[in-house]
């Protein structure tokens, strides 16, 4: 087993969507923060009924981080934007790529789909780096642009890519019941982990 308690055995999804960390690392759950309240508000259906499960590309770690796993990572808030920490830092870029890759082979057998929705710039290299490397293969879903503008606003349509998704792994009942289901109005919800937290804001 991969050690280690960000990846602590637990029964999988059947898709996996990796999403970007954030500060509330530092409060134990990425959740809190709008970066990730904006897609819960989309996928929150999925989750609920076990077809989907979400992580994290954190630098604290490095490496994919399991949404419930972010408690371990409190002392760290390590922003990722380019110009502040691997712009001008290719090996630490490479390092994060190598980690990436790493959780990336332990993660694939897990799950029948594994996608990103990530507008880090860094993170979006390591991801790609990382597929490459390992031949894990993992779908971009975007958003077109880095902005927080693009990212909030494409996340509306992850429910039907998501269903396309479940549909192409051979789950076209499940998938098909819970974007029936799907209402676009956020819903608070409870994290996997067992630590309840309160929450905030995001960053790039």
């Amino acid at each position: 087993m991969h050690g280690g308690w960000w990846v602590r055995a637990r029964a999988a999804g059947t898709a996996l969507l990796v999403l970007p960390c954030n500060s509330c690392v530092r409060l134990g759950d990425y959740s809190l923060c709008q970066n990730w309240r904006v897609v819960l508000k989309h996928v929150r259906l999925f989750v609920e009924s076990k077809i989907l499960d979400l992580a994290a590309v954190d630098s604290c770690k490095p490496g994919v981080v399991l949404w419930g796993e972010e408690g371990g990572l409190r002392w760290c808030d390590r922003n990722p934007r380019w110009d502040r920490l691997y712009g001008g830092d290719p090996v630490r870029l490479e390092l994060l790529a190598e980690a990436v890759a790493r959780d990336l082979r332990w993660l694939a057998p897990r799950y029948k789909v594994i996608a990103f929705y990530v507008n880090v710039k860094a993170y979006r290299l390591a991801l790609q780096r990382a597929s490459e490397e390992t031949g894990v293969d993992l779908l971009d879903l975007g958003p077109p642009k880095p902005s927080p503008l693009s990212y909030n606003k494409h996340a509306r349509e992850l429910p039907v890519v998501l269903q396309r998704l479940m549909e192409g792994a051979g789950f076209k009942s499940v998938a098909r019941a819970v974007s029936e289901r799907h209402r676009s109005t956020a819903v608070p919800m409870a994290r996997p982990a067992s630590e309840p937290a309160p929450g905030l804001n995001s960053s790039l």
